[in-house]
């Protein structure tokens, strides 16, 4: 992957890999739509797919179950009866997607509230680009490794009790 450093932009000649290879897939979750439509036009330009841009914690909760992200880049404060950290909690234990939050705050309850939805990152706003792609890559891969290891212990549970139906006395 090249990469063009200077004022603050980043290119890509080559798509950050989802689970299948594919580019990685991004629920966009800002109610801040010029921000939102900014965002989006970064990330798809650094090789990812937005898999679905919304504005709300209840429309982010519906897109996630409805297209699976491989990501959701999430503002931990939305306005509405579901908020940002309510809404990534719920995605988090639903799905077990990789959660990255947005905020413009970083006040210690609000980073304590986020903590419990188990993020993969934080980052405060105004970010740069190259910040929000290096939070992205780690959280993709951190995601994937988490998935390969709750896959095995679904496998090594399944065998334990294979085993335990196949002896034989």
């Amino acid at each position: 992957m090249t990469h063009q450093r200077g004022n603050g932009t980043m290119s890509s000649t080559s798509a950050p890999a989802g689970a299948s290879g594919t580019p990685a897939r991004i629920l966009v979750v800002e109610h801040d739509h010029a921000a939102a439509a900014a965002m989006c036009t970064q990330l798809v330009s650094l090789g990812y797919s937005i898999c679905a841009q919304v504005d709300s914690g209840e429309a982010a909760i519906g897109a996630a179950l409805a297209q699976r992200p491989d990501l959701v880049v999430i503002n931990a404060v939305l306005p509405g009866a579901v908020s940002g950290v309510a809404a990534a909690e719920a995605i988090s234990r639903q799905l077990g997607a990789p959660l990255l939050f947005l905020s413009a705050y970083s006040d210690p309850d609000t980073v304590r509230q986020a903590i419990n939805a188990q993020p993969y990152g934080y980052l405060t706003k105004p970010f740069d680009i190259r910040e929000l792609y290096a939070q992205i890559e780690v959280a993709l891969a951190k995601g994937r490794a988490d998935r390969q290891v709750r896959e095995a212990l679904q496998w090594y549970a399944a065998t334990l009790r294979g085993v335990g139906d196949s002896v034989i006395v």
